[in-house]
C-alpha cells in the first residue's frame, strides 16, 4: 500500500487532508516572514549593495525608484554624443558634408593622440594645447554672447546650445593657420620646402569644406561660421608666435626633465628634414648591426 494520496486511487481521510493543508500554509507564511526579515536587514546593513537584490526585488524596488527619479527631473534629457551629425535622408551632398564636419574629431583622436603615443613631439603637444585653449575660449564667448542657432536647430535638437562663434570653424582655421606656419618654417632644403608648401595648403580645402558643411547642414548661420574662422585664424597665428618665440626656449629643459626622460618627450624642430634624418639613422643603425653580427 502506498503513501496516502500518492496515487489517484488512494484517497486520504478528511482529517489528514486538513492537517496537510494547515502545515503547507504555515510553511508558506514562515518563508514569507523570513524573506521580509532578510530584505529589511539587508537594506539597513552598511554592507548592503544593489547587486544583492534578486530579480524580483530589483523589478519591484529599484526600477520604481529610477522611474520616479527620471520623472522628477522635469527637464528633457540630452544625449552625450561625439559624432551626432544629422543630414537630410537621401541627400548625398549632406551625407558627404556630415563626414567632413567630423574632421576636427578625426584630427583630435586620430592625429594628435596617435602622434603623442608614437612620436612624443613637444611641438605637437603645444599645438594640441593651443587647440584646447582655443575651444575653451570659444565656449566662454558663446556663453557670454548667447546668440541662438538658426531655426533648423529644432530639427537637429540643438536649440539649447549657442551658435556664435562656430567651434568647428574656429578649430579648423586655428589648425590650418598653425599647421601652415609650422610647415613653412620647418623645412630647410629646397626639396623639402616644396613638399611643405603642398602640405601647408592641403589643409585649407578641408577647413573651407568644414565651414561650409556647418551652414549647409543647418547648425550655424554664415555669420557664425565666419566669426569662428576669423577667431580661429587669429588665435592660431598668435599661439604659433608664442610657442616658437618664447615657449620653444624651454623645450630643452622639458626634454631633460624627469617627465621628458620618463616618457621620451623630444623636440626635433631644430632638424631641417626629420624624415631624411630618421631614414639615414635607421639605415646606419641597420648596417652597424649587420657588421656586429658578421663579427
Amino acid at each position: 500500500m502506498g503513501v496516502c494520496g500518492s496515487t489517484e486511487l488512494e484517497v486520504c481521510p478528511k482529517s489528514v487532508r486538513n492537517k496537510s493543508r494547515d502545515l503547507h500554509s504555515k510553511s508558506r507564511r514562515t518563508i514569507q516572514r523570513a524573506q521580509q526579515t532578510t530584505s529589511q536587514s539587508a537594506s539597513h546593513s552598511p554592507l548592503f549593495h544593489p547587486l544583492r537584490f534578486s530579480s524580483h526585488q530589483f523589478q519591484f524596488q529599484i526600477l520604481p525608484f529610477i522611474h520616479s527619479h527620471l520623472s522628477a527631473m522635469g527637464a528633457p534629457l540630452k544625449a552625450v554624443t561625439l559624432t551626432h551629425v544629422r543630414y537630410r535622408k537621401g541627400d548625398q551632398v549632406g551625407h558627404f558634408l556630415a563626414w567632413v564636419s567630423l574632421v576636427p574629431v578625426f584630427i583630435s583622436l586620430g592625429g594628435f593622440v596617435s602622434h603623442f603615443l608614437f612620436r612624443r613631439e613637444l611641438q605637437t603637444i603645444f599645438f594640441a594645447l593651443g587647440l584646447i585653449l582655443s575651444q575653451i575660449l570659444n565656449e566662454l564667448v558663446k556663453t557670454s554672447v548667447q546668440q541662438s542657432r538658426p531655426d533648423t536647430c529644432l530639427l537637429l535638437e540643438i536649440c539649447d546650445s549657442h551658435g556664435w562663434p562656430s567651434s568647428h570653424s574656429q578649430y579648423m582655421f586655428f589648425f590650418a593657420v598653425y599647421f601652415t606656419l609650422l610647415t613653412f618654417t620647418r623645412f630647410g632644403d629646397l626639396g623639402a620646402r616644396q613638399n611643405s608648401i603642398f602640405l601647408g595648403f592641403l589643409v585649407w580645402p578641408l577647413a573651407l569644406l568644414t565651414l561650409y558643411s556647418r551652414v549647409y547642414l543647418g547648425y550655424h548661420t554664415v555669420a557664425q561660421v565666419f566669426a569662428g574662422a576669423i577667431l580661429g585664424a587669429v588665435l592660431g597665428g598668435l599661439w604659433f608666435l608664442v610657442v616658437n618665440s618664447w615657449l620653444k626656449g624651454w623645450f630643452p629643459v622639458i626634454e631633460e626633465s624627469g617627465f621628458g626622460r620618463a616618457f621620451y618627450v623630444k623636440d626635433t624642430s631644430h632638424i631641417p628634414n626629420v624624415l631624411k634624418f630618421e631614414y639615414d639613422n635607421a639605415r646606419a643603425a641597420r648596417k652597424e648591426l649587420e657588421v656586429k653580427r658578421g663579427d
